[in-house]
């Protein structure tokens, strides 16, 4: 066994000395193989496709300030003390007017609760979000093949826009964000700002149309008390003591300056008188991007594991080469 031992050591160093040597021979192949394999990385980092970044974005969505919701002061102030446009009558005629459900009517006084809950509900809309997104042509109708594909790609869109509250120990109303991924910064904060500004006008819109629909009930309910009491008049009432009554009702309705006065009080607000009213703000600016780590190879490195990869090959075939020719 000693002498076996002996005999294959001397072999195996030879083996090793020859495949240096043969190596060296031949280093001008290894070089070439090398070289090539460093070529052709380097072609292909040139020419691929630049990896393209994606963010993770939150935007906060902020209510409106303590010294814009004072501008509601005078509209909130007339709506509690005249419960719902109503004088002050005597309690008879308060309890005849009440009695046809005149007051079950009631305005809705407006603080920047109260609007900003009204934008978050809009924006969490997804059909909302959709109508947006097509508005501002966030994606291009061009770039479908029909409508239908074009809708859903929209529907998905708006789908993958996350209005989230932020969690935290002590929660309140006014800590919502907006989430979504995106590889272009400057696009989705200019649909931000986009969405800020139509989202506000939906809102004052609807707010004046709702105040608008309740004004307008609210005096017909006026007129329809009137109409009826002039319909008890008109039936030849024997009682003088009931006439009486009856015309001063009518007298306090006719005479009644509490819907122009809430009418007025309204148009006094940002809604009607200001051209930049706001519900609640999306803070774009200060929006927070985190970017998406993905497990690739940086361009140093590919070229490195090439001129391995290229290494290896011509190691190969110079050992391939010294093998056969051992055999022949």
């Amino acid at each position: 066994n000693m002498n076996l031992k002996k005999n294959i050591e001397p072999s195996e160093e030879i083996d090793l000395k020859e495949l240096i040597l043969k190596t060296w021979d031949n280093k001008w192949t290894v070089f070439f193989t090398t070289f090539v394999a460093a070529v052709l990385m380097s072609f292909y980092i040139m020419f691929q496709e630049p990896e393209i970044p994606v963010y993770n974005s939150t935007t906060e969505i902020k209510a409106i300030s303590t010294f814009e919701e004072y501008e509601y002061i005078k509209y909130n102030d007339y709506i509690k003390s005249s419960q719902a446009a109503l004088p002050n009558f005597p309690e008879t005629i308060e309890r005849s007017l009440n009695s046809d459900g005149f007051k079950n009517l009631r305005f809705q006084t407006i603080d920047k609760k109260f609007l900003y809950n009204l934008y978050i509900e809009r924006l969490k809309d997804e059909t909302f979000m959709a109508d947006l997104l097509k508005k501002y042509e966030f994606k291009k109708k061009k770039n479908y093949k029909n409508i239908q594909e074009y809708e859903i790609a929209v529907s998905s869109l708006a789908s993958s826009i996350k209005i989230k509250f932020f969690n935290e120990i002590i929660p309140t109303y006014n800590k919502w964000e907006i989430k979504y991924q995106t590889s272009d910064k400057i696009a989705w904060q200019n649909f931000l700002k986009f969405a800020e500004k139509e989202t506000n006008l939906e809102i004052k819109n609807y707010l004046k149309k709702s105040f608008k629909t309740q004004f307008l009930s609210q005096k017909k309910l006026l007129d329809y008390k009137i109409e009826d009491i002039d319909m008890q008049l008109s039936t030849n009432l024997e009682n003088e003591q009931y006439i009486s009554y009856l015309k001063d009702v009518r007298k306090i309705l006719k005479e009644n300056k509490s819907l122009i006065r809430l009418e007025k009080s309204f148009n006094s607000t940002p809604i009607v008188n200001a051209d930049n009213f706001s519900a609640g703000k999306i803070l774009f600016g200060s929006t927070i991007y985190e970017k998406q780590s993905k497990e690739l190879l940086s361009d140093s490195k590919l070229f490195i594991l090439a001129c391995l990869f290229g290494l290896m090959i011509g190691l190969l075939y110079v050992f391939n080469a010294k093998n056969t020719s051992r055999y022949n």
